[in-house]
């Protein structure tokens, strides 16, 4: 609504317009007053106006005149109602309809209430805000109600809300703590709780452990237990595999207080364990959605080591050193030298036994009579083999060396002289590039170039398509590079390359300025562990957004495919590959589309309960490359059936942090009546400018011409 105020003179002389604006008028009232031919009334006036018209117009753009109005606007405040649509308000209570129905019959009392004082608006939420004023068509899977409330938090930003009022059981189980995000909103939360308080036993609410341990170490697995409403004796056991390792019997006290467990576990073998928490009650049943699951990784804790040296040189004895002082090292040396002496070596069968085998500066016949007739059996995951290529492999040899030297085509040369050691860029985060995690791109690059040079390297010239090149080698000045550090996969077994050296000049110039080894022990620790991990997720992956899921809910997959220098492959075509874990059953097929980020992504749902493994290929250009994969388990219960309970203290909680009430679902929110709803009032002074002098001028002009027209033709020029 605008209000008329006045009109403002804002020039610093305006009395003197105003004075030349009154003795204009008068000047035009006498002049009009008898003319020559006389002119009736019908005629003077409208002249007189007109005259008139462009003094008032001249005298606006001379005083700077303003129309100030004053402006009064009036809106009610808003009042948000948050409805619960998850599974959990499908719950009747034993009454005639459900939660859901019972909080929407609320949520229009509510509206109609007060239709007249507040400008009210719903919202629904489960897994986050929903937008739209009617229901989804489906209850939610999982309720997320401090993610909601952030949510609505946003919106309260651009809205003049005077309170929240949230319809729900309470039974949150994901997103963030509502306590907090309701405290966000900035105005009082009015809780109004569905459902009934039910006297279920025992709950794993969290279970923490390591994602990644070592096998025949102990670590711990901490088990937060939340008790019942009545008080009640439990055990709480941990089992892996269904098999029970420990277990512990606590005495709870009732009212939902939280009790931390720990338990002390030992993985015997490496992969991917399924550990389970169950709460065992009184009659030694464990209720399935009172406990919990997670996955451990566990690696190898000692690893079994294979050196094979051509000869006894300074590259294998430093080798052997740095191998000897590692803890977690099982160590197999010879040397197949003339004379060859050390551990005896390996037979057929136990050559399969070891997680890495390193091979120092073999000649061709040595390589292919140590290596060949293995490097088949090392093509699987958790296996790898070094391969340190010196002088000696530019010797005549008989037929083509085995893999990962089989691209070769005759005897190479080695390049002599000083060569620097440079990282490809885009490999600058693998481990085998990487001396220290923390350091970045240029100390990782001066790590690099600062260490003494190789004195001599082999340049291929028939690079294996699937090489992975992490370290180039340049002599002086020169632009040629040539791979000094490159990898390659078979069938999920890895191999390296060091296609010169030496290396031992790492540690030795250390040990002469009195300092550890330095980037000679990083580099192979890394190696070592590199070699004998089970996947390489670093360029061709495909993952789960969880490990756990609960019946019903999405499961999401997201899978990388870069190639050797990390360029992003969007021409892939990618599939994912789902198999039960107990291999009773089908495997799923599931295609992924290129989504955000440099990813191809895409989900599948109602999977029957059970664990699973997954992994997947990628097809380019005809090629394909095989992706690796993970393990996840699907629960037999939904996550709504573990959470459907009353949470009466949780939003007990968020109503008072925010300075609102919490009433059952029989009582109406006598709170709300409380608070001022008066319509707010909002005053603008809105300032028109009168004195634009393109308009003023236009009037004036228009005024004097149309005068000018009527004089000519009653002759009075």
């Amino acid at each position: 609504m605008m209000t008329p105020a006045m009109i403002r003179l804002t020039a610093g002389q305006w009395y003197v317009a105003l004075a030349a604006l009154i003795v204009a008028i008068v000047a035009v009232l006498l002049y009009y007053r008898r003319t020559v031919p006389p002119i009736t009334g019908r005629v003077r006036w409208p002249l007189i106006a007109l005259r008139v018209i462009a003094a008032i117009a001249l005298f606006l753009a001379l005083a700077d005149a303003l129309w100030a109005s004053l402006r009064v606007d009036r809106s009610l405040h808003d009042l948000f109602i948050l409805i619960d649509h998850s599974e959990s308000m499908a719950q009747t209570d034993e009454r005639d309809a459900t939660r859901a129905a019972r909080s929407e019959e609320y949520a229009h009392r509510l509206q109609e209430t007060f239709a007249e004082r507040a400008a009210v608006h719903p919202f629904y939420f489960a897994e986050d805000l929903q937008d739209g004023a009617a229901p989804p068509e489906s209850l939610g899977t999982s309720t997320a109600l401090g993610t909601a409330l952030a949510s609505l938090a946003e919106r309260a930003r651009a809205a003049d809300p005077r309170a929240v009022v949230v319809l729900t059981d309470g039974a949150t189980n994901r997103g963030i703590d509502a306590v907090a995000a309701a405290a966000r909103i900035g105005v009082p939360v009015v809780t109004v709780g569905f459902g009934d308080i039910i006297g279920a036993q025992a709950r794993v609410a969290a279970v923490t452990a390591p994602e990644v341990v070592l096998t025949d170490q102990p670590f711990e697995v901490v088990a937060t237990v939340e008790s019942g409403e009545s008080p009640e004796n439990v055990t709480v056991r941990l089992a892996a595999h269904g098999r029970a390792i420990a277990q512990e019997t606590l005495a709870l006290e009732g009212g939902a207080i939280q009790t931390e467990v720990t338990f002390p576990a030992t993985l015997n073998d490496a992969g991917m364990h399924d550990l389970r928490i169950d709460v065992i009650g009184a009659d030694g049943r464990a209720v399935p959605t009172a406990g919990q699951t997670l996955f451990v990784r566990a690696l190898k804790g000692r690893l079994k080591v294979l050196l094979l040296g051509g000869a006894l040189d300074w590259e294998y004895t430093h080798l052997i050193r740095f191998l000897r002082r590692q803890p977690r090292v099982d160590l197999v040396a010879r040397v197949e030298g003339n004379p060859s002496f050390g551990d005896p070596l390996p037979t057929e069968s136990e050559w399969s036994q070891f997680d890495v085998a390193i091979i120092v500066h073999p000649s061709p016949r040595q390589l292919e009579s140590l290596w060949g007739p293995h490097a088949d059996g090392f093509a699987r995951p958790g296996h790898g083999a070094a391969i340190l290529l010196d002088s000696r492999f530019a010797s005549t040899g008989s037929g083509r060396p085995p893999y990962p030297l089989e691209f070769m085509s005759g005897v190479p040369e080695m390049s002599a002289g000083e060569f620097t050691l440079e990282p490809v860029a885009t490999r600058q985060n693998h481990p085998l590039v990487r001396f220290d995690p923390a350091s970045d791109w240029n100390q990782t690059l001066t790590q690099w170039t600062a260490r003494p040079p190789w004195t001599g390297v082999f340049c291929f010239e028939n690079f294996p398509r699937d090489a992975d090149v992490l370290v180039h080698a340049r002599a002086g000045l020169s632009t040629t590079e040539c791979p000094a550090i490159w990898t390659r996969f078979a069938r999920g077994g890895k191999t390296m390359v060091i296609s010169g050296g030496p290396l031992w000049r790492w540690e030795a110039d250390r040990a002469l300025r009195g300092e550890a080894a330095g980037e000679y022990d990083a580099f192979w620790s890394n190696a070592i562990r590199w070699l004998s991990l089970r996947d390489d997720t670093d360029r061709l992956a495909i993952r789960t957004d969880r490990q756990v899921y609960h019946v019903g809910e999405p499961i999401h997959l997201d899978a990388a495919v870069y190639d050797e220098v990390y360029r992003f492959l969007d021409r892939a075509e990618v599939t994912a590959r789902i198999w039960p874990d107990s291999a009773v059953g089908d495997t799923l097929r599931l295609f992924l589309p290129p989504g955000p980020g440099n990813r191809f992504v895409g989900h599948v749902s109602h999977l029957e309960p059970g664990t699973y493994q997954y992994n997947g290929v990628a097809v380019v250009d005809s090629v394909t490359y095989n992706l690796s994969g993970d393990v996840f388990r699907v629960e037999s219960y939904g996550l709504e059936q573990q959470h459907y309970s009353l949470n009466k203290r949780l939003l007990e909680r968020v109503a008072m942090q925010t300075g609102g009430r919490y009433y059952p679902e029989s009582q109406s929110p006598a709170f709300l009546d409380s608070l001022d709803w008066s319509a707010a009032t909002r005053e603008t002074i809105v300032e028109i400018p009168l004195w634009n002098k393109t308009i003023v001028l236009a009037v004036f002009v228009v005024a004097l011409t149309a005068e000018w027209f009527v004089r000519r033709r009653k002759q009075l020029l």
